[in-house]
This record gives C-alpha cells, sequence and structure tokens, in this order.
C-alpha cells in the first residue's frame, strides 16, 4: 500500500468504515462507530501536522482509542497526505481498502484544503457501488457535541460536564513508575502514573472513578496536582487503589476518571490530609456497578 495503514492484519474484507478523527470517541463519534464493523483514524492528529495547533493534547491517544474500538485502522497522517486533492484521496486511501459501506460525521471534510465533503464523498461511492451513510449533529443541550468543545470544558476545568458529552468515564492509560512513598507512608499507598506527553490530563483536584488491570474492576481516588502539604513543585497523577495491595511497578493501569469531588489544597500536616482522604472515600460513594462497557465499539 502506498501510504502506511496500521491494523490491517487479518483483515479479509471491511463490511461498514467509519471515518473520521474520533478524537475522545465522543456521543457523535459513537453514532458513526455503532454502525460500523470498523474505523478509520488519522494519526497524528491533522492540525498537529499542519502547524494550526502544534500544542494540541489529545483527550484519545491511540492506545486508548484501541481500546474503545478494536477493530481500528489508522492513517498515518503526514504533509504528503494533506496534500492529496480531494480525488485521489478516496482512490489512493479510501479505495484501497474496499469498503462495502462507508459512514461520516455531518462535518467530514477531506482532501487538499478540505475541498472533499459528504457529496463529493457520495458521487465517488455511488460509482465504486458503495454504501454511504451521514450522521447528523448530536447535541448535549443546546450545543453541538465536538472534540473542540470537550477539551475546551477540560481545560477550564470542567470534566464533570465534559463527560457528559463523552457518554463514558475520562480513560487515561499510563505506566505505573516509582514513586516517593508518601502515600504508604500515610497509609494510602499511591501508583505513580506515567501519562503520555500529547495526553490532555484534567485540572488539579481530587476524582473518583476505577481502574481495569488485567481483567479486574477496581475502585480508586484519583489525585491531580504538586502535593503542596508536602512542599513538591511538580505536577503528578497518582492513583490510591481501594481494597487492594499487590505490586503494580511498571504495569499498564486504564484509569477511568468518573467525577472531580474537589480542588487540591495544601493542608497544614499529614493528619489533616489523612482527615480529609477518608472523608474524601466517604463523598465518592462507590457503587458496586463496574464501568459501563460500550458493546457496540468493539
Amino acid at each position: 500500500m502506498e501510504y502506511k495503514i496500521t491494523g490491517l492484519q487479518n483483515i479479509k474484507k471491511i463490511p461498514s468504515l467509519g471515518i473520521g478523527v474520533f478524537d475522545g470517541l465522543h456521543i457523535g463519534h459513537q453514532q458513526i462507530a455503532k454502525r460500523c464493523t470498523h474505523l478509520l483514524s488519522f494519526y497524528p492528529h491533522p492540525d498537529i501536522v499542519l502547524s494550526k495547533n502544534k500544542k494540541l493534547k489529545m483527550l484519545t491517544t491511540l492506545r486508548e482509542l484501541r481500546f474503545h474500538k478494536k477493530n481500528l485502522l489508522v492513517v498515518h497522517f503526514s504533509k504528503k497526505i494533506a496534500k492529496l486533492p480531494a480525488d485521489l484521496f478516496l482512490e489512493k486511501i479510501i479505495g484501497a481498502l474496499k469498503p462495502q459501506k462507508i459512514v461520516v460525521g455531518y462535518d467530514f471534510k477531506f482532501g487538499f484544503k478540505k475541498e472533499g465533503d459528504f457529496e463529493t464523498l457520495q458521487k465517488w461511492a455511488l460509482k465504486n457501488k458503495i454504501q454511504v451513510k451521514k450522521i447528523e449533529p448530536i447535541k448535549a443541550g443546546p450545543e453541538i457535541v465536538k472534540s473542540s468543545k470537550i477539551r475546551t470544558l477540560i481545560e477550564h476545568d470542567n470534566l464533570n460536564k465534559a463527560i457528559t458529552y463523552l457518554g463514558h468515564p475520562y480513560l487515561i492509560i499510563g505506566t505505573v513508575i516509582k514513586g516517593d512513598g508518601r502515600g504508604s507512608s500515610i497509609g494510602f499507598p499511591t501508583a505513580n502514573i506515567l501519562v503520555p506527553p500529547k495526553k490532555l490530563v484534567p485540572a488539579h483536584g481530587v476524582y473518583k472513578g476505577k481502574i481495569l488491570y488485567g481483567n479486574q474492576y477496581l475502585k480508586a481516588m484519583i489525585y491531580i496536582g504538586k502535593r503542596s502539604t508536602f512542599n513538591k513543585k511538580d505536577w503528578t497523577l497518582e492513583v490510591h487503589i481501594l481494597d487492594y495491595q499487590k505490586n503494580i511497578y511498571g504495569k499498564q493501569l486504564k484509569i477511568f476518571v468518573e467525577k472531580k469531588l474537589r480542588d487540591d489544597r495544601k493542608f497544614n500536616n499529614a493528619d489533616e490530609l489523612i482527615r480529609q482522604i477518608k472523608q474524601d472515600i466517604r463523598n465518592a460513594k462507590f457503587s458496586k456497578k463496574t464501568i459501563p462497557q460500550l458493546p457496540y465499539l468493539q
């Protein structure tokens, strides 16, 4: 294949293909995903490649997107691909995959300077005997749900509202690294998480959530902040897993952030912090429910 697409191993046919970036895989994206056997995404994000936003942070890393949708194909986006005229983009990339059906969002654009739109796709698909479907915009209240809107909500410390737009907890996949053991010393051991550099991290504070380790979902308290009570300066993401004592250093965790409980703040001493942590756990009001699965994405 002339252009690099990963995820094609062992694929004999593609009955239905959803096309888009799918950053966040929000409730609008899910309307595409549930109608498709496969998704085609673009990485790195086109806005980063085209220098529109070099500092763009992602709602969903590739690893996270693959967790949500197993049959994921990824075009390694480049300036060379960005310069393809719309007709060549369809011929060289979409046509090479030979999908029987294509599903896209209402604002889908492609080709050089976004010259291609749904009408362009429709005409090409008709010639190639491919079905096409356009998904109309999905709203949350008066607003159309878009990745850029969700990103802004998270950047402005409104993760709880962002989660309603996502339609699922905010997923962070990271690796457990060695910390300074401060949590263990006060009776609340934490796993320090190495977060991918391009991942958008929620605002500093305390959150409730769950983690998936192996095949087991576990209740967790999540802290993002600078540990100012102990005069630290660098921010960290730490997870306290309730009722779990095994060594998980070096392991990969899937962290599902469900709700922000409070802002980060400095305490006068460790005892005051301990009392607050106990109160945070009570405030979390954990249920016995596991993370709601999205079977139509698999």
